[in-house]
């Protein structure tokens, strides 16, 4: 059976949105995927629709049909003339499935119970993992986090529901992009920030851009922006806001390092901990209370804690159970 328009349309939009959202595309595919999009309404209003659908998706729900979308799609359609050349890989299989349902045109109620669906995405312990999503932005998970998200048609909601992220916001000012965490919620349009929480606290460090953080427990109940280098802490009922900063060590993770300037042991400690396998237990006593100022490359946890040995006066010993202890050293070095 020949495809039809709408058919053809379905799979150029499949083949821009898998092109685009594969790390691999060049400015010149983007020029050529703005002049696709522009030349017939249809062509845009296609891609906003897949956009708006492949946000709904959960990814268990994807990896359900991933297998047979896939050979189903190689079987029965061929590459479209003007559609860029690719190769299908994994994370296309989002887009072809949207072309198996229906016979190869888009089609959206494709299950009603669906809708409304975050599709979802975790790191475990020592893990960092990079998301791309189809609007073109891009979020850094770390270590131990968890996040869900939905692309829908006037808002791009993510819900960070514990660990920490970095996000690089594709510019969009139709549908702003707001991440909520347990006790705040943060508003941007295009722009970089960081999110951690830590217990009780959301803490957000801005890269590029402005954002807006707003408190949705306790009595505050403020809005705040914070601009570019701006850093904010917010508690139940407190917040703290460093304005203007050079550099920020809180996004060092992404370049793999962890930067600590006079940090207490035990805060270190406290951090380092997210990242391995094994407790980091401090003994007690004031080795907690050594003050700490490294820049600590993130590799093997030997080669951290023997940094942090040689820089202090302490000494870590491996328990049975792959725990590490930290207590002091003497002057002897014992």
């Amino acid at each position: 059976m020949a495809l039809t328009d709408e058919d053809d349309i379905a799979d150029q939009t499949a083949a821009w949105f898998t092109r685009l959202t594969s790390g691999e595309a060049t400015e010149a595919d983007r020029a050529d995927f703005e002049r696709w999009r522009s030349a017939d309404p249809a062509h845009a209003q296609s891609y906003a629709e897949l956009q708006e659908l492949l946000g709904t998706l959960d990814t268990a729900f994807i990896d359900e049909f991933a297998n047979d979308a896939l050979l189903d799609r190689e079987t029965r359609v061929g590459e479209a003339a003007t559609a860029p050349r690719i190769a299908w890989r994994p994370w296309a299989v989002a887009a072809s499935l949207v072309l198996l349902v229906g016979g190869g045109s888009l089609l959206f109620q494709y299950s009603p119970e669906r809708e409304g669906a975050y599709a979802s995405a975790s790191t475990a312990v020592g893990e960092q993992r990079t998301l791309r999503l189809a609007d073109g932005s891009i979020v850094r998970l770390n270590t131990a986090s968890k996040l869900r998200y939905r692309l829908g048609s006037d808002e791009r909601s993510l819900m960070l529901d514990d660990g920490e992220a970095f996000f690089q916001v594709a510019k969009d000012p139709t549908r702003p992009f707001i991440v909520t965490l347990p006790t705040a919620r943060v508003s941007a349009v295009g722009t970089g920030f960081n999110i951690r929480i830590v217990g009780s606290k959301t803490e957000v460090a801005v890269t590029e851009g402005v954002v807006t953080l707003d408190s949705i427990s306790g009595q505050t109940g403020a809005s705040y922006r914070l601009s570019k280098g701006d850093f904010a802490r917010l508690g139940h009922d407190k917040l703290a806001i460093v304005r203007g900063m050079q550099s920020n060590p809180a996004t060092a993770w992404t370049e793999g390092q962890l930067v600590y300037e006079n940090r207490t042991l035990g805060e270190v400690v406290e951090d380092l901990d997210r990242y391995y396998a094994g407790r980091l237990i401090l003994d007690h006593g004031m080795v907690g209370n050594l003050r700490v100022s490294a820049v600590i490359n993130l590799t093997g946890e030997d080669e951290v804690l023997r940094v942090l040995s040689d820089q202090l006066p302490i000494k870590v010993e491996r328990m049975p159970n792959g725990d590490r202890r930290i207590s002091a050293r003497n002057d002897k070095g014992g």
